[in-house]
């Protein structure tokens, strides 16, 4: 595991790096608004369901990760095929007005985009439940998913070179190795045995999350 990590950061990280500092603002924008898609479909790919069948009592297909037992949902079966495209449309449209229309324009593209997913979320349904399932999932996954990548996209903006994105990129990285190695080091001598999130990861623990928390602080 350890040398997987080393082997990925020597080779990505001088990629990661060099794209944020030189890659035109186009290609970016283009980078960002892919990210986005892509956080958006997976959010939505166990959001849908998930309202689905509690609020509507509808039952949508899965499959199971037979590695871990995760249940999914088929991203294109034909119960969520039509709500997810819709979405990641409208997802588009926010974040191409936002991108263009600057930070006088987020506003009101938030605005506009989340009332536009509320009503192709009633539209699409067969009744209420539906309908009102369908809409809370597309608006959280928008949010969820999208809003980042927005955010994202103004910290870009806000110094020559991405900068600030270094800064976070940087920051995440510390947290993540500090959690790691902090894992390993002290996993269970300080809390323990108790476990961050077991039925989430099992292997994370509280030890690895401070370590990482304070290596972010420090830089």
């Amino acid at each position: 595991m350890l040398r997987t990590r080393i082997i990925t950061a020597l080779i990505l990280a001088p990629i990661v790096i060099g794209i944020l500092i030189y890659a035109p603002k186009p290609l970016m924008g283009l980078f960002f608004l892919l990210c986005a898609t892509a956080c958006l479909l997976e959010t939505l790919s166990f959001m849908l369901p998930a309202f689905e069948n509690r609020l509507a009592g509808k039952h949508v297909d899965t499959i199971v990760t037979k590695a871990s037992g995760e249940t999914h949902t088929k991203i294109f079966a034909p119960e969520t095929r039509r709500p997810m495209l819709i979405t990641v449309g409208l997802a588009w449209c926010m974040f191409l007005l936002m991108i263009f229309g600057g930070a006088e324009g987020a506003f009101g593209s938030l605005v506009a985009g989340i009332l536009a997913t509320i009503m192709v979320g009633c539209f699409l349904a067969d009744d209420v439940q539906l309908g009102a399932a369908r809409s809370i999932s597309m608006v959280f996954s928008l949010a969820y998913s999208v809003l980042p990548w927005v955010a994202v996209w103004q910290i870009y903006l806000m110094a020559p070179h991405s900068r600030y994105i270094l800064l976070v990129v940087i920051i995440v990285w510390c947290g993540d190795t500090g959690g790691y190695f902090g894992g390993r080091m002290l996993g269970g001598k300080v809390f323990g045995d108790r476990k961050l999130a077991p039925k989430i990861s099992p292997k994370k623990t509280w030890e690895g999350a401070v370590c990482g928390l304070l290596l972010s602080i420090v830089v």
